[in-house]
């Protein structure tokens, strides 16, 4: 039995390839609902069926609540060295304001999955096919390895490789995923507001 006392899942992968290196296959989802579910059990010393019932739609996210922090420190980074500006202050102040729950009138949430959608594409540019009429993503890894990445500051999947005169790191892109993300949703939704 583990340790917990309980066995929760949400369809991710059973076993932390960190701690068990077993293959079990690669169809897993993600493991942010099951982060959360563990969070939510583990706050409760006994679960009723009713607590149950309302982590079943439970809008928190555990995905949220390390990326966030992530963008977050990168935009603080950035502004003590003073290579900031207003427009990724801004970004960075309506995501810091945002509960990282997804509720149908929460506009962080909007803001942060451009930021992620962003991330994804800045971080993995070296995995687009060569088609220069169409350039698309084949294929990127995981969030889960995406957010492991976020430790390696000097990492060279940071380095967007459009461009010839720098080299970009990691605090460089997460700020520009900000600020790509504020520009998309305003070109989408309009100008943001605080939730």
């Amino acid at each position: 039995n583990p340790e917990q006392g309980y066995v929760a899942s949400a369809n991710q992968e059973p076993l932390d390839p960190a701690e068990d290196p077993r293959y079990l296959g690669v169809a897993w989802g993600s493991p942010w609902r099951g982060l959360r579910i563990n969070e939510l059990l583990r706050t409760r010393p006994a679960v009723t069926v009713d607590a149950m019932r309302r982590f079943q739609t439970d809008p928190g996210s555990a995905r949220a609540e390390l990326f966030v922090r992530v963008f977050l420190d990168a935009a603080e980074r950035l502004g003590r060295a003073g290579a900031s500006d207003a427009e990724i202050r801004e970004a960075a102040a309506l995501l810091g304001e945002w509960d990282r729950r997804y509720t149908p009138d929460n506009t962080g949430a909007v803001l942060f999955e451009l930021a992620m959608d962003e991330l994804t594409a800045r971080t993995w540019d070296e995995l687009e096919s060569p088609d220069t009429d169409r350039p698309r993503r084949i294929a990127t890894p995981a969030e889960a390895v995406l957010y492991r990445l976020t430790r390696d500051a000097d990492s060279p999947w940071w380095d967007d490789r459009s461009t010839t005169d720098r080299v970009e790191g990691r605090d460089v892109i997460l700020a520009e995923s900000l600020r790509g993300a504020l520009r998309d949703a305003r070109a989408r939704y309009g100008e943001p507001r605080s939730d």
